[in-house]
Order: structure tokens, then sequence, then C-alpha cells
């Protein structure tokens, strides 16, 4: 049977460059030889401007995932997309349904990649547990997602980060570390870690290659380089920073600690949500699996959740402010 093979896309449209995912996604498919045309969709007006600023060779377009004739201009011509979207800010099955509705309407059948972040194995709504069932979060809507896209007709990847980017650092685990050099992250579990810069550019190389449409639907599934447990991960923050992080598991005092800054990025119910989600990871660590799939795709190792540590060891002393050093 003849295979249905994609060439290689001429015109790229990113959703969230201004982000640290699709901003690594974006510089990498400018950067590539031979690149095609990059177009960046954003929402917002202020961020086009620093967005052209920082891609002068692309087309900036305002696009958002709840406007379709904005989605339909933007899909204008396209060859591929990176498609990623703000967690708990927006209804994912439909903003999904929007994008295939412009995708079709581009008339290109163009490839598009999705970035979710599901556990392996875990492949419809009703495999979930109840609290991830039950909640509107990220584990809910990417199965609601997937769906959609899977129904399309179009050739669809989905890229699954199936970690815990190490940003993450940077934000929910930041706090009691600079206050009482403790790493608070209830429920120790065997997790994985992974730098959104390679996801960003994993999924850059996806994008960049010719699609087997054969391959439609398929997961490629990205983790860290090692099972480690939030325990272990103070052990190496005490040996790459020099001072001694503790480990605790105390979800209350978390909540209380952490609590206002999950609400104030998310809002009132994620924080229950992160919690529930947590305690999952815990029950379902035996799924944790560590896959060659990232270092594939970047023809290279992934970084190490040492290496970040390392990067950003001022910022954890104390020394710089988050804001300064993730610039």
């Amino acid at each position: 049977m003849k295979q249905d093979i994609r060439p290689a896309p001429e015109r790229i449209l990113v959703f969230g460059a201004s982000g640290h995912v699709g901003g690594p996604a974006a510089a990498a498919i400018a950067a590539a030889d031979n690149a095609p045309a990059l177009r960046i969709a954003t929402s917002s007006a202020e961020k086009a401007a620093e967005l052209k600023a920082g891609f002068p060779s692309a087309e900036v377009v305002q696009a958002s995932y709840t406007d379709l004739p904005s989605l339909v201009a933007a899909f204008d011509g396209v060859d591929a997309a990176f498609l990623i979207t703000p967690d708990f800010r927006i209804d994912e099955r439909q903003a999904m349904i929007n994008v295939c509705a412009a995708a079709h309407a581009a008339g290109t059948q163009p490839h598009l990649v999705k970035l979710v972040g599901v556990t392996i194995g875990i492949n419809t709504v009703n495999e979930l547990r109840t609290p991830l069932r039950d909640a509107p979060g990220p584990s809910l809507q990417y199965q609601q997602a997937r769906a959609v896209l899977n129904a399309s007709g179009l050739p669809v990847t989905f890229l699954n980060c199936f970690a815990n980017f190490m940003d993450d650092f940077l934000t929910v685990w930041l706090p009691p570390v600079l206050s009482r050099r403790v790493l608070a992250a209830p429920y120790d579990r065997s997790s994985l870690f992974v730098d959104p810069r390679d996801v960003g550019e994993a999924a850059a190389q996806l994008l960049l290659r010719p699609h087997n449409r054969d391959h439609d639907g398929y997961m490629r599934h990205i983790t860290g380089n090692e099972r480690i447990r939030f325990s272990e991960v103070a052990d190496l923050m005490t040996e790459v920073l020099g001072v001694e992080i503790t480990y605790e598991d105390d979800p209350e005092r978390y909540k209380s600690e952490v609590g206002g800054l999950i609400t104030a990025q998310y809002g009132p119910a994620v924080l229950d949500w992160f919690l529930a989600f947590s305690e999952n990871e815990q029950k379902e660590e035996t799924l944790f699996i560590v896959t060659d799939e990232l270092r594939h795709l970047l023809g290279r190792e992934p970084r190490t959740l040492r290496e970040f540590f390392e990067e950003r060891k001022q910022l954890f002393l104390g020394d710089v402010s988050p804001l300064a050093q993730n610039a």
C-alpha cells in the first residue's frame, strides 16, 4: 500500500510563542536550515509587538482559540501548526473544535502538533481516576482535546509531555525554598522532570519534518532522563546549591504557604485540583517510565535536572529574582 507522506511544510503556525515552550519552538523553527515561513499567533496586542521584535523574520498575527474568524485567518496558507493551550483558562474541547474548523477551511490539511500531558496508558476520559475525571483541569481537558482532534480527519501528532516542567521549581515550589530552605511538595512520589526548552525544540522537529499520515494520532511520549522522588530532588538541590534543602510532605502547610500564589495565577479551585493531581501521581507512579523519545527528537541528550539547578543556582540561593533568572 502506498504511504501518504506529507512533505516538509512551507509555512508553520505557532501558538504560545511568548511562553517557555512555544518560544523555544518558534526559535528552533526560525533557526532551522532552509527554514519555512514562520507565522506566530497571539491573542494579545501587547505581546504582538514583543514577538515581532523577538522574531523579526516572522509574521505575527492576532488570533484566539475562542474566536473562530481569527483562527481561520491565522490558518490561511499554513501547512503545519503547533498547538499549546493555557491550563485552566479555556475550554480545550471547544478550542480544538475551532482549530479543526479553521484548519479545514484553510484547505491545506495542515499537520497539527498538539502538546498534551497525560499519563502513559490513560487514553480516554473514563480511564481517569474520579478526582481528575470530575474536575475541569488539564487531565480531563487534554483527553477531550485528543478526542476532537482524532475525529477531525486532519494530520495530527500528539507531543505528550509525561513529566513535570523543571520551570515549576521557579513558581509553585520556589517560595519555601527561599524562605525556609525546604522543598515542599506533598505526596513524595517518583516523578519525571523535563526542561520546557527541550519540549519546544522537540515540537519544532516534529513540525519541520515530513509527516507520514499512517502515523496520525500517534502519541510521542517525552519524559525526563530519570525517575526521581521529590525527597531525592531535595538531596540533589542540597548537593548543587551547597546548602541543606530538606523535604517536607505536608499538604496543609503547602496550601497555606503556596496556595495564594496558585490561586492568584489560576483561580480558587485550582489548589485543590493540584493537590489531587499530586496524590494521583503517587498512586500511578508505577506508570512513570523513562523513554528515549525526547533524545531521538532532539538528536542529543536532554537537559538534566542537575543542569537546571546548576544553571539557576543563584536564584535558589536568593541572589537574583525569578524574573531576572528566567529572562
